[in-house]
């Protein structure tokens, strides 16, 4: 049984991720997984270093793509209870949804992430009938589960937005199904709930700093003149040798960008995710 999960763009694009975010990725998936499992089929918080039956193993990347192929394992001979029995046989699409609807909760998406709950409470109810005291209960439950992985939500992220443009996992028995964490989302979840973001605008900005390598620059918003934010540039336009962004830098003017951005609680724009820009 396999589940697979992959880092895209940046360095991702050429199969290089930082080894120390790879690392804190890989780590902070495993909870994820790990808790999910056990939350699940058991109807409760996994004991402290408790682990589910069934191990998550990961083979070598994969030819033309950063991309991680987990495959999962029974654990030796155990006889596994009913529930666990279950549990591996559809351990993959029941990953998938945990998965997804842990990371979208974290980065704000809950509209995203409802089609996924719905899917973990219908299972929930098969499972745990004699348990399963309401709808409400079981919400409340599975909120509290999430809160328990929140912290390796933050290490799972790790490469997104520095390395990698997104971590995508893909539906296993539907690959071309895929759950998207790009970076907006991660620095959502890194946030801690303290950044949200808003819907795809213009803004009118000015230029004061740009920095190649990591695709950032240093931004005036119109109106609000001398209070300074980033903005990650998306735009393929950025890679060019001469682009909107060095000469709005050079010349000290105002352009048009169309972005994403990212709001405080009080909704003042802290950073901005650009996709592409023009003349002003």
């Amino acid at each position: 049984m396999d589940f697979s999960f992959k880092y895209d763009g940046r360095a991702a694009a050429e199969h290089h991720v930082d080894m120390r975010q790879l690392g804190e990725s890989l780590i902070g998936l495993d909870r994820i997984a790990n808790t999910g499992l056990i939350a699940l089929s058991d109807y409760r918080f996994p004991k402290q270093r408790e682990r589910f039956p069934l191990n998550i193993v990961a083979e070598k990347p994969q030819a033309g793509s950063l991309e991680i192929v987990a495959t999962l394992q029974s654990v030796g001979p155990v006889v596994m209870p009913l529930v666990h029995d279950m549990f591996r046989d559809r351990a993959k699409a029941i990953l998938w949804d945990w998965t997804s609807w842990v990371f979208l909760m974290a980065g704000g998406r809950e509209s995203d992430a409802a089609g996924h709950f719905n899917k973990l409470a219908e299972l929930t109810k098969e499972i745990h009938q004699g348990r399963f005291e309401s709808e409400q209960a079981n919400r409340d439950f599975m909120l509290e589960v999430l809160d328990k992985v929140l912290p390796a939500t933050k290490k799972a992220v790790s490469p997104v937005g520095y390395t990698a443009d997104e971590l995508i996992i893909p539906q296993p028995d539907n690959p071309s199904v895929l759950t998207r964490i790009d970076h907006p989302t991660a620095d959502v979840i890194r946030s801690g709930g303290q950044l949200e973001i808003g819907d795809m605008a213009t803004f009118v900005v000015r230029v004061d700093a740009l920095t190649r390598h990591n695709r950032t620059v240093r931004l005036e918003l119109e109106g609000d003149e001398g209070r300074y934010i980033t903005g990650f540039v998306s735009d393929p336009l950025f890679d060019e040798v001469e682009n909107m962004y060095l000469s709005a830098l050079a010349n000290r003017g105002w352009i048009a960008v169309t972005a994403k951005p990212g709001l405080a609680r009080d909704q003042s724009v802290r950073r901005l995710y650009i996709s592409d820009a023009r003349s002003e």
